[in-house]
């Protein structure tokens, strides 16, 4: 893995929000530049978002009407996203593979699920 591709992942897998590209390339730029490490362009960003993807090491969460965002895959988990503002929670729901077994008599290995509603935030 290149040095910029490593920086990308560190910085999905240890942010404790939901970031969209540009935000990821904000602080890559803001990391290198703290090091004097060069430069990095946002087609870096992108290409290196979509191979840790495509190679499930991080998950592209698409949000209707906002940009797309990145998870580290840390644990199994689901996302609750308000459709007002676009604001991502993490949501456990450990039976959720074992119920879907159950009710289509497949095995489930797994799932993606983004629930959405209005928080709480929103609604005053």
């Amino acid at each position: 893995m290149t040095a910029k591709r490593k920086l990308i992942f560190d910085i999905v897998n240890n942010s404790h929000r939901h970031m969209t590209a540009e935000q990821i390339y904000t602080e890559a730029k803001f990391r290198i530049n703290e090091i004097g490490g060069g430069s990095i362009a946002m087609a870096t960003v992108y290409n290196s978002l979509n191979y840790l993807c495509d190679n499930g090491m991080i998950r592209k969460l698409k949000i209707r009407n906002y940009a797309d965002c990145y998870d580290g895959v840390k644990f199994p988990h689901e996302h609750i996203i308000c459709d007002r503002c676009g604001e991502v929670q993490d949501v456990v729901l450990e039976d959720l593979n074992e119920m879907l077994s159950e009710k289509l008599g497949r095995e489930i290995i797994s799932c993606e699920l983004s629930i959405h509603h209005i928080c709480d935030k929103c609604k005053k």
